[in-house]
């Protein structure tokens, strides 16, 4: 699929472009980025790099001026990412249902929270960004 390139109305399916990619990942010594000549492997990363961001709850004034540097460079960086291992930011958590029965009489169902993969570079650029902008780095950004 081509890439259809996004001012902030998510219109589109990347807010970059595969040469502003290539070049950012250049600048970085990215060469798993650089490596890969496959054109179609790369747009594919930042779409997906691009589904991970559009699901997040961004400030009504984020777009204001276009798209913020910071969360081109966080598309950059996702799109690495789904290019080394394609669907890790689209990874489910597993949540399972835990039973403890004590003595066989009384028992107890609890949810056990399943973990998932934190993308601290990419959460920290976007930040800024959203509704909720006064995250502690102790908490990790809601994506609905």
């Amino acid at each position: 699929m081509p890439i259809v390139l996004d001012t902030g109305s998510f219109s589109g399916n990347s807010f970059v472009t595969v040469i502003d990619a290539d070049m950012f990942n250049e600048d970085r010594g990215n060469f798993l980025w650089t490596a890969e000549e496959d054109e179609l492997k790369k747009e594919a990363a930042l779409i997906r790099a691009f589904d991970y961001l559009a699901v997040l709850d961004f400030s009504d004034t984020a777009f204001d001026n276009g798209v913020p540097t910071a969360i081109e460079k966080a598309q950059c960086i996702g799109a690495l990412k789904e290019l080394e291992t394609p669907g890790i930011l689209q990874q489910d958590r597993e949540v399972g249902v835990k039973k403890d029965a004590i003595d066989g009489a009384i028992e107890k169902q609890f949810f056990e929270s399943g973990q998932r993969t934190l993308f601290t570079a990419i959460d920290n650029l976007v930040k800024s960004y959203l509704r909720s902008a006064t995250i502690s780095s102790r908490k990790v950004l809601v994506r609905g």
